[in-house]
């Protein structure tokens, strides 16, 4: 009898780590709560790194690269980037980011940086920051600025978009 509660307190805890409801152990076969049990753990094992410490170098990597391709001064503190688009949707940082895309996953989780729609996202780089930024508790956002410029002796406005961290 001893040895039934304790299978029966295994299975529970597997229920519990997947985050399922306990009379599930009724419900479905054993063999079938350890197969995704299984699963689970072998996702647990390549799981990504959550140290923030880690994202936030990794991150301040990136915004610096960015900085430095644009010919702009090195920063140290997030709240301190601020580059127009033309500047960061440049080709030489999309390949520079795509370099590091192994390197970058292993620390961000594909699913909640959308990754895996990388391809259909014009200037994935834009969705990245934004979204991994987020995670620190800042905003990647922007503002735009009209200026006029000289063409043919005419003045004609043009919008530049900024973008920055708060």
């Amino acid at each position: 009898m001893n040895d039934e509660s304790d299978v029966d307190i295994e299975y529970h805890n597997k229920l519990k780590k997947l985050k399922l409801p306990n009379n599930y152990i009724d419900e479905m076969p054993k063999k079938y709560i350890d197969a995704l049990y299984q699963i689970f753990i072998e996702r647990q094992t390549v799981v990504v790194d959550d140290s923030d410490e880690k994202k936030m170098k990794i991150v301040m990597k990136i915004l610096n690269k960015i900085l430095k391709i644009a010919n702009k001064d090195q920063i140290d503190d997030i709240k301190k980037f601020e580059i127009s688009r033309e500047d960061i949707i440049k080709k030489e940082i999309q390949e520079y980011f795509e370099s590091k895309y192994v390197e970058v996953f292993k620390l961000f989780d594909k699913k909640k940086h959308r990754y895996y729609f990388r391809k259909q996202i014009d200037n994935y780089i834009l969705s990245f920051l934004r979204s991994s930024i987020k995670e620190f508790g800042h905003k990647f956002d922007h503002y735009q600025r009209t200026y006029n410029k000289e063409v043919d002796g005419k003045k004609i406005p043009v919008v530049t978009t900024f973008y920055y961290v708060k």
